[in-house]
């Protein structure tokens, strides 16, 4: 009796878990638009690339780890003021990242 409970839980468990978590694409395709358009990592760190990069996690997932020279922007306290006195020139081309690229796609638009 034991052993059945034991693989219900565990069949209930996985069926759970399966359905409640979305893959990357998954939410990528939810979530993103794709107005804005994408790069790859090797593109960003092609030599004489000369891209602001702007960081749009949180403070604490800043702190923590961010690309060299990225300038910290966040998400939710998220402010153009803050990228207008950091690059000043309009003509500077821009990368904005976080995690998923969620967060980065919506501060990009703004």
């Amino acid at each position: 009796m034991i052993k059945k409970v034991t693989y219900l839980l565990l069949f209930f468990l996985t069926v759970q878990t399966s359905l409640a978590q979305d893959s990357l694409s998954q939410l990528l395709k939810r979530y993103n638009t794709k107005n804005i358009p994408y790069i790859s990592v090797q593109e960003l760190a092609m030599p004489k690339t000369n891209y602001k990069i702007l960081d749009a996690r949180e403070p604490n997932e800043y702190q923590v780890s961010h690309l060299n020279n990225a300038i910290f922007v966040g998400y939710k306290d998220f402010k153009i003021e803050t990228v207008l006195n950091e690059i000043p020139n309009k003509k500077d081309t821009i990368v904005v990242y976080c995690s998923l690229g969620i967060r980065s796609e919506a501060i990009s638009k703004k």
